[in-house]
């Protein structure tokens, strides 16, 4: 440990070799001493031993700017290129705005921890990790996410045996998605075109073959089947429109196939069409239709 006044006096040989031994040993320990040191310049370099801090003197030489330990790393100071840890609370005193990351849901960090915050520009909306998920934030609830929607525009039809389901999980009416979070929701919507001989015609909103839950009628069923829509054509040339509209969560961030499923009440096999009444008859007073399935994701 060293100081020096940075003043060479005169004297003999030897002591004035010593006074520069001794102004060097000063700068090389960068004028480490316990405390504030004797004789101060503008901008001089201390390294003060009492609290082990790297300091400087300010342009108007009447104090130490702290610069940080000198044990630590980069003397504790912010990297701008490797990651860092703060342990106390920063407070941003500018009354613009601050830029935080930005990337792609394939971007986000490998291992989130709670509390990591990011915008995620595949969704265009902020979000934050918590209870083992990431999640939209920031006023995004309610935002629509993405939306997911198929129209049939040709004819299908299945012989359909009477208690049994015909369940059309084909692609030309199927919408799949997977939620960016589990906590969203899923806003599904549509219509089927039912063309059937006189019979009352039931729908059931299914998820890759299964009923799906809090889309279908509930309570004491007994024999009867859980269904989301229904109506009887009333004629044997009838036609008629099965609406479909329910929010669910999402629950996972897994692939669902929403689709739909039909069942009669028949007492026996009976065809069932889409797109088309039962005659179908080549007719300026016959007609084709559509049906559709769009499927809508909804920040929480």
């Amino acid at each position: 440990m060293a100081e020096h006044d940075g003043v060479i006096d005169n004297g003999t040989g030897s002591a004035v070799r010593t006074d520069l031994n001794n102004a060097l040993a000063a700068i090389f320990s960068n004028n480490s001493k316990s405390g504030a040191l004797t004789t101060n310049y503008a901008y001089q370099w201390h390294v003060d031993t009492s609290d082990g801090n790297l300091k400087i003197r300010n342009a108007a030489n009447n104090a130490y700017v702290t610069v940080g330990p000198v044990a630590t790393t980069n003397f504790g100071l912010a990297s701008l290129t490797a990651a860092n840890t703060f342990t106390q609370r920063q407070t941003f005193s500018a009354n613009t705005s601050i830029t935080i990351p930005t990337g792609t849901t394939a971007q986000r960090d490998g291992s989130p921890a709670v509390g990591m915050i990011r915008h995620n520009s595949t969704l265009n909306q902020f979000e934050g990790y918590n209870d083992g998920a990431w999640g939209a934030f920031g006023g995004s609830a309610g935002k629509i996410l993405q939306v997911v929607s198929t129209t049939l525009t040709t004819v299908a039809s299945n012989s359909t045996a009477a208690d049994a389901t015909w369940s059309f999980n084909d692609s030309s009416l199927k919408a799949t998605i997977t939620a960016a979070n589990s906590s969203n929701k899923f806003l599904i919507m549509g219509s089927a075109v039912v063309g059937s001989n006189g019979l009352a015609v039931s729908s059931i909103l299914q998820d890759g073959g299964s009923n799906l839950t809090g889309a279908v009628g509930s309570g004491t069923l007994s024999n009867r089947k859980a269904a989301t829509s229904g109506d009887d054509s009333g004629s044997t040339e009838g036609v008629f429109t099965l609406s479909h509209n329910v929010v669910l969560s999402a629950g996972d961030t897994n692939a669902h196939n929403f689709h739909y499923a039909f069942f009669h009440n028949g007492g026996g096999t009976s065809t069932l069409y889409l797109n088309r009444s039962n005659s179908d008859t080549d007719s300026t007073r016959r007609g084709r239709y559509i049906s559709n399935i769009t499927v809508m994701e909804i920040a929480a």
